[in-house]
């Protein structure tokens, strides 16, 4: 979003975009699936990120998500609001979201298709957030990540030529 509107593209497309700022998301994320002490500590890397502050201390079960490689990067996606962003766009934007995404919800792009009045959201029945048909049963979610023989939904194609013929 912030590209779109530095480089005066012509239109924005969303697909699965979160509506929250990414310290939220990963945090919501993170709540359920770790034990207390270790999502205490995620919190205090979150947060000293937030601050633009690095550290090497890392705990080994949470090195996947904050690798010394990713800090830079988290700390660059941790200034923005998704919600603020799509809402400082004057250009047509496209919110699309797939109703059996088990990483992203519909509930998202309802938050940021309301803080930009002028987009439009297109839900996508039985599209997982990798843009493949799947219905919401957690096993055939997983497995889906790993099947390149599934087809990209059609009706996703078709909605961003849409868009960008305007």
């Amino acid at each position: 979003m912030v590209t779109c509107r530095k480089a005066k593209a012509d239109s924005f497309v969303s697909i699965a975009g979160t509506a929250y700022p990414a310290p939220e998301l990963i945090l919501n994320q993170l709540k359920t699936k770790l034990p207390d002490e270790l999502y205490k500590q995620s919190e205090a890397i979150v947060e000293q990120l937030k601050q633009g502050i690095t550290t090497e201390k890392i705990p080994t079960e949470l090195n996947a998500l904050f690798r010394s490689s990713v800090l830079p990067y988290l700390i660059s996606w941790f200034k923005y609001d998704p919600a603020k962003e799509i809402a400082r766009l004057q250009i047509p934007i496209m919110i699309i979201q797939g109703l059996t995404d088990i990483q992203v919800s519909v509930t998202n792009a309802k938050i940021l298709a309301k803080a930009n009045k002028s987009a439009e959201i297109v839900i996508i029945k039985g599209m997982n957030h990798i843009l493949k048909e799947v219905s919401d049963d957690l096993q055939q979610q997983i497995k889906s990540y790993g099947d390149p023989s599934l087809p990209v939904v059609p009706e996703i194609v078709e909605q961003i030529v849409a868009c960008v013929e305007g």
